[in-house]
């Protein structure tokens, strides 16, 4: 779990619930992470040393500004402590503020301890102290950290690196020099400041990263209080004005909606890449984590980025589709940040013939997001490439990839069963249907009539073959079997628009899936849902809830609606982070906070039912 996170598409920080950077992610967002996870120390002293661990700070996200602040009281010395990043750059920024109400002069002393960790390994790293810089310069190969403190008045900054006895010099929150080391080693530093009466004194600090020395060492020494604090003006006016078009017409949303746009926009790379969460504490359980770009999570993000009007960053996204697309037309389960095929466990090899390890939605997805991008902007310029590279190949290979009618078997989108999906068939037929008139527009009109009659067909089929007893059923298995636990992915008909949210099938399969999933106000994936599982019901998600908030929207019980959008609303952090699923008794995070993905449904939930 991660208290806050601020990204700007080249960095990405997360910040435990002290305030304490905790993963810091370069060059890619969500891969590498420079720190590997370890969180930092900050000892700050005025009669003792205390950590800010110990003094029970005052943490706090302004999405307005895109800012985190710290607040804390050390004998009588009031201090703020303000992250920010470059709106351009990779550098981290940090203002921290000494008010001293006393009549006398206050000696504060702080220091700070980063255990560097670059290319997420901490073998081989140096850092010495460099004396043009007069800050300190870590590295490994192509990755480069400057960190620098400086004041505005006179103070004394020391710096310090070291190893693992780093920690023990940083408690009485001040080091000792040390002029460079290698190995697994730790950045220190410390600052003594005199705040007069009545009066502030500010400390700046810049962690500048490059992909070479003269790239870190410009961007860190250039920094002054002036520069430092016209950064703060530059990165809060950017944010203030983006999160401006972004207010929900319930007060009690808008904080979590500006929230949810930078959390969206933090975790989508300047390459276009979009993660699925950025907290790394999962690599502990699993020895994997959620740092990867799935296409459906990706596709929905863009859509929300993009119904609020952030045209440029979801296209962003959609450009790196033909990057990814595979040669036979569909995007593999997922992808490393940098674009590049990540890890699976779907085989390629099953019953004794090669199967592709996709799931199909996936591809379905990205192909409803760009249709409706395309029907929201008509960009057609902007989507020449992406209609070339991906949408084309991707609408071949749906089209193809049938047998008997039926889209062939492919993993499901819980990544667990393998089969034919209702929830994936609803996706072809939104997928299909949004490009038509991409489609058209390009000339294309024999594949565009293609998408057109086999979505049609795959309704009729839907209807027939995916149903039991008047409702929808998940799948069919290997064997043609139907699937008929209840899940909540059998309200994707409605969802995608394959289906009248008020035709019989679809209202019997709702009225079955609020009835046998509701967990504590909200709803479990499916029946006896194990994963992370930790009491006797499964765990409530955030993005199912959602799923039933527009559907009794859509069927006019808009009061049922707002009362699942407000449980979601309230399973956020005090920082506005969404988790993935919750504890269904205590209603607390089991898994990944941030998941971007509940922010996204979050955001389209709130325009489907006009709150934004």
């Amino acid at each position: 779990m991660r208290f806050a996170s601020l990204g700007n598409g080249v960095v990405l920080v997360n910040y435990d619930e002290f305030g304490r950077i905790v993963d810091l992610y370069y060059p890619y967002v969500g891969l590498e992470n420079q720190t590997g996870g370890n969180n930092e120390l900050i000892y700050v002293k005025v009669d003792q040393s205390k950590e800010v661990s110990e003094l029970s700070p005052s943490v706090r996200f302004v999405p307005r500004i895109n800012a985190l602040q710290t607040e804390l009281d050390l004998d009588k010395i009031m201090i703020t402590k303000t992250d920010f990043l470059d709106v351009y750059d990779p550098i981290v920024y940090r203002i921290i503020r000494f008010y001293n109400p006393e009549n006398a002069e206050k000696t504060v002393s702080l220091a700070s301890l980063i255990d560097v960790n670059f290319y997420s390994n901490r073998v081989g790293d140096s850092a010495f102290y460099d004396p043009e810089l007069k800050g300190l310069v870590a590295y490994k190969s192509s990755r480069y950290l400057a960190l620098k403190a400086f004041c505005a008045d006179s103070c004394d900054v020391l710096y310090a690196a070291g190893k693992g006895d780093l920690v023990e010099d940083v408690k009485d929150a001040s080091v000792s020099f040390r002029a460079a080391d290698n190995g697994d080693i730790n950045l220190a530093f410390s600052v003594t400041v005199r705040v007069p009466p009545g009066g502030v004194s500010k400390v700046y600090v810049v962690y500048a990263l490059g992909n070479g020395y003269s790239e870190a060492f410009q961007r860190a020494s250039m920094a002054s209080p002036t520069s430092v604090e016209l950064s703060f003006s530059a990165w809060s006016s950017f944010w203030n004005v983006l999160t401006k078009r972004i207010s929900s017409r319930e007060r009690d949303y808008d904080f979590l909606a500006k929230a949810s746009v930078a959390v969206m926009r933090g975790h989508t790379g300047l390459n276009g890449s979009i993660i699925a969460s950025s907290d790394y504490s999962f690599t502990t359980l699993w020895g994997d984590y959620y740092n990867y770009v799935w296409p459906r999570d990706a596709g929905i993000v863009a859509h929300a980025l993009d119904l609020l009007g952030f045209r440029g960053v979801a296209l962003r996204h959609y450009k790196t589709l033909p990057q990814m697309v595979s040669e036979q037309g569909f995007l593999y389960q997922k992808y490393n940040p940098d674009l590049r095929l990540a890890s699976s466990w779907h085989p390629r090899f099953m019953d004794g013939k090669p199967v592709y390890p996709i799931q199909e939605d996936e591809t379905a997805i990205e192909l409803w997001a760009v249709g409706e991008h395309y029907r929201m902007y008509r960009d057609l310029d902007d989507l020449l490439e992406v209609y070339r590279g991906f949408v084309r190949p991707a609408v071949k290979f749906i089209l193809g990839f049938v047998e008997d009618g039926l889209p062939k078997p492919s993993w499901d989108l819980w990544e667990e069963r393998y089969g034919i999906h209702i929830w994936t068939v609803s996706t072809i037929y939104a997928g299909l249907n949004s490009v038509r008139q991409l489609l058209d527009d390009m000339g294309d009109h024999s594949l565009a009539s293609d998408a057109q009659s086999f979505s049609s067909y795959l309704r009729e089929q839907a209807m027939k073959r995916l149903t039991h007893e008047g409702r929808f059923v998940r799948m069919l298995n290997k064997e043609g079997q139907k699937d008929l636990t209840v899940d909540s992915s059998t309200l994707a008909p409605a969802v995608f628009g394959m289906v009248d949210p008020r035709d019989p099938v679809m209202v019997k399969t709702a009225e079955l899936v609020e009835g046998k999933l509701k967990v504590n106000g909200g709803l479990a994936r499916y029946e006896d849902d194990p994963y992370r599982r930790v009491k006797a019901q499964p765990n409530p998600w955030l993005i199912t809830t959602l799923w039933l908030a527009r559907y009794k929207a859509m069927i006019g019980k808009r009061d049922e609606a707002l009362a699942y959008l407000d449980w979601t609303a309230k399973r956020a952090t005090p920082s506005g982070l969404l988790p993935e699923q919750v504890d269904p008794e205590t209603l607390t995070s089991t898994n990944v906070v941030p998941l971007v993905w509940s922010h996204a449904e979050f955001v389209i939930t709130l325009k489907f039912v006009g709150l934004l």
